[in-house]
């Protein structure tokens, strides 16, 4: 998240829309203006697409609103939400806290689509934050009466797109739970990050949720968690499960790929510990209320506080939720708290786990790495140590070009036999990331062993040594 207490230069808009209800109101670098920043800064224009609503407005209505630029900051999108779809799925985030939708069933919004071109396999879902028994703020089921979360105002939190990330796909999100009535001071800063090919593990997005205490008062053993009311095939022959050492909820249709969600734990213990790992079995929980979970509910399943409220098999195929949370922790004034979650996609539970594994590595790791002295530039050639080594189902594989051009990437025996190739061809200069299942050429599980990941490109040559075990 950018510094929202520098001093921001702010530019007015009064926008009279003349457009269908669908569409959304973009300001961009452009050459209109000087962006409130004096005359050597950036320019902006307006300018305006089709397909993303902004939220509470309709066409012809004219209204204004403030942004407040600063840094590199140079898209920001006024509109409810916006589809992470840079890599194998897609998935809708709003500013709003839900998750697929602004509303479900059919509000703006994709769900989440895996494989892409494929079906969505997301009813709604959202992020949850509760303190008790009686306030858990959340906007997810359309029919919930309670729904605390909106847009922030200050600074706005409307859904935009950093243009300027390293990563390659980078949006952005802020909401409060001021729709409460009797709000407690919540600000959450919402960070998506998803991958393209080529790049690391492309079925997979990344939330990061940073939870702020905006009030004047501490809030004391919190919970957040995400909630998914994951619908594949038939929504009533659902199966999955759950694996404690991922973190990780899964869940599989009759004929569907596999979808799951994980709590990223930060291995510096500056993250909340797990709370609950559990499934919502909604003809119980969701369907006595025509579709939503009661605040009592919802607050026993985010701290796991008795056996009704931890399922962690779903063998028997039915209609199930996930949910997955971290806490307790507490918030004195002006006190933030980050709370990391992945939504991935897997052709089957094996597929499914080395994307866990590379979820984890990068919010561990970071996506980024710092040169070393000597290096030439961000995006010196090189080939980093794999990680994790030893590895069981799979490993991540970094490397970077420096200049554009072939690039050679396998997985050697100890003999100089071609195991797999990971890529291969002209590639530009950039950083990569990708993983190794496990698996060779043929599709098969490798023998447990020692073996060598290479990296080719016309000037340069690099070798990593990683043993596989089983």
């Amino acid at each position: 998240m950018k510094n929202p207490s520098r001093a921001l230069p702010v530019l007015v808009l009064t926008l009279l829309l003349h457009l269908p209800a669908s569409a959304d109101v973009i300001l961009s670098e452009g050459v209109l203006g000087s962006g409130g920043s004096g005359a050597s800064g950036p320019d902006y224009s307006i300018q305006s697409t089709l397909g993303q609503a902004c939220p509470g407005k309709t066409s012809g209505e004219e209204f204004s609103t403030e942004v407040g630029f600063w840094d590199q900051r140079e898209h920001i999108a006024l509109s409810g939400w916006n589809d992470n779809n840079a890599g194998s799925c897609v998935l809708t985030l709003t500013d709003q806290g839900s998750i697929g939708f602004v509303r479900e069933p059919d509000g703006p919004g994709t769900g989440f689509v895996y494989p892409v071109g494929g079906e969505n396999h997301l009813f709604i879902g959202g992020l949850w934050v509760g303190e008790s028994q009686t306030y858990v703020a959340n906007h997810d089921y359309t029919l919930d009466p309670s729904k605390e979360w909106v847009v922030a105002t200050e600074p706005d939190g409307h859904v935009w797109i950093d243009t300027t990330s390293v990563i390659q796909q980078d949006i952005h999100a802020a909401f409060t739970d001021s729709a409460a009535t009797s709000p407690r001071g919540l600000r959450v800063d919402l960070e998506s990050w998803a991958f393209a090919v080529n790049s690391v593990t492309t079925e997979m997005v990344i939330l990061k949720y940073t939870i702020q205490n905006v009030s004047g008062v501490a809030l004391n053993d919190l919970y957040a968690g995400v909630f998914l009311d994951y619908d594949l095939d038939v929504s009533t022959q659902n199966t999955g499960g759950t694996i404690d050492e991922w973190n990780l909820i899964y869940m599989t249709g009759a004929t569907s790929p596999h979808v799951g969600l994980q709590l990223l734990q930060d291995e510096r213990g500056t993250t909340p510990p797990r709370s609950n790992l559990s499934f919502i079995y909604n003809p119980d929980f969701v369907w006595p209320q025509n579709h939503y979970v009661l605040e009592a509910d919802k607050y026993d399943f985010l701290s796991a506080a008795d056996a009704e409220h931890i399922l962690t098999d779903a063998s028997e195929p039915d209609d199930y939720s996930v949910m997955v949370s971290a806490g307790p922790f507490d918030l004195a004034p002006g006190e933030e708290y980050v709370v990391g979650f992945t939504m991935l996609g897997g052709e089957d539970l094996e597929n499914l786990k080395v994307h866990a594994t590379a979820a984890q590595l990068i919010w561990e790791k970071g996506w980024v790495d710092v040169p070393s002295p000597g290096d030439k530039g961000p995006f010196a050639t090189r080939l980093f140590p794999v990680a994790p080594n030893p590895f069981t189902q799979g490993t991540l594989v970094r490397f970077n070009v420096s200049r554009a051009g072939q690039v050679d990437v396998g997985v050697y025996d100890p003999n100089g036999r071609l195991v797999r190739t990971l890529a291969r061809g002209e590639h530009p200069a950039m950083r990569y990331a990708m993983t190794w299942d496990g698996r060779d050429q043929n599709g098969h599980r490798v023998s447990a062993g020692v073996y060598f990941v290479r990296l080719r490109t016309e000037e340069e040559r690099f070798s990593r040594r990683v043993i596989c075990i089983r």
